[in-house]
Formats: structure tokens, sequence, C-alpha cells
């Protein structure tokens, strides 16, 4: 066998070995964007009792779990250096229903940081701090974004990473979940 032989074969075995990776590259993105879809229908059951609260608003009010109570709320846990969690507000903002409260809570350090952050994207959302991410540590909060879906007190649900708010079939989802049979 020739070394021009051995080179062509090579070739020819690097050529089909990268069409394999790209290929499986390819199916495994796939699979996740599958799984990712279907993971927003997969919530965390937790139906606990909400634990002591401390958040502030724009105006510095303390809010506290006794003003979540009673009625059923959305508490969005995200932050300005989170990637996803920047894509995930627009889809907050576009939120349909008046069955619930959104309170969307930056863990930012700095309050100016979540406040110029929405202002510089004309967000308009009920914004709410948690000051290096207290509360949300508290919550069991781990990684961003989260939120819970409160209703009367109880933590009902509870998403671990990015959703599609927009998605008719997830709100309709967490109102079938909050409402009283």
């Amino acid at each position: 066998m020739t070394i021009q032989k051995i080179k062509v074969g090579f070739f020819i075995l690097l050529l089909l070995s990268s069409s394999i990776v790209i290929y499986g590259t390819y199916e495994i993105n796939k699979k996740n964007e599958e799984m990712a879809k279907a993971s927003s229908f997969f919530p965390v059951y937790l139906n606990t009792t909400l634990p002591p609260l401390r958040l502030t608003d724009m105006e510095g009010n303390v809010i506290t779990e006794n003003e979540l109570r009673s009625g059923k709320f959305l508490l969005h846990f995200w932050a300005t250096w989170c990637k996803s969690c920047e894509q995930e507000l627009f889809s907050i903002s576009g939120i349909k229903t008046t069955d619930i409260k959104i309170m969307c809570i930056s863990i930012d350090d700095e309050p100016i940081d979540a406040i110029n952050f929405l202002k510089n994207r004309n967000l308009n959302l009920n914004l709410y701090f948690d000051k290096a991410g207290k509360m949300a540590k508290i919550l069991g909060s781990h990684k961003f974004p989260e939120t819970y879906i409160i209703k009367n007190g109880k933590i009902v649900i509870k998403f671990e990473g990015p959703r599609n708010w927009e998605d008719k079939e997830l709100i309709n989802f967490i109102l079938r979940e909050i409402t009283d049979p």
C-alpha cells in the first residue's frame, strides 16, 4: 500500500467521522429543543406554605409574605446578567391575563441596574427587588430564571429555567392549577 492510498483512506475516514459527528450534534440539539418545549408543562409541584419574605418595590415599600396570603401571584426571579432572563422578560410582558398578579423580582445587588435594564428595553413590568437574591435562596432558587406560582400564600408550582409565557397553553395550564374547584 502506498503512502498516497493511506492519505486518501485517512481523508475519507475523516470526512465520514465528521459527518457522523455533525449529524449526531444536529439530532441532539433537536432532541434538546423538544425536551425544553415539553418541560414547560413539567413544573415542580410544591404546595407548600410561603416562607417569610421581604421584598421592596420601586418606591421602597416593603412587601412581605402577608401581602401574598390572598390572591394569585406569579413571582419571577431574574437578574440583569442572565441572558435567558432577558428573553423571558419580554415574554412575561406579553402575558394577557388579569387572573394573576405578575411580580418580576430582580436579584441584582443594585436596584438601579434592574430599573435601567427594563427602561432601556421599554419593558413596563411590576418590578420588585431581592437584593443579592436573599429571598430567592430562602425559596430554594439556585439558578435563574425561576418562577413561582402562588395561590393564597401557598407555593403551588415552581418553574425552573426559562419559559415562553406568551404560550396560551402554558397560561391556561397555570390558570387551571390555581382555579378553585
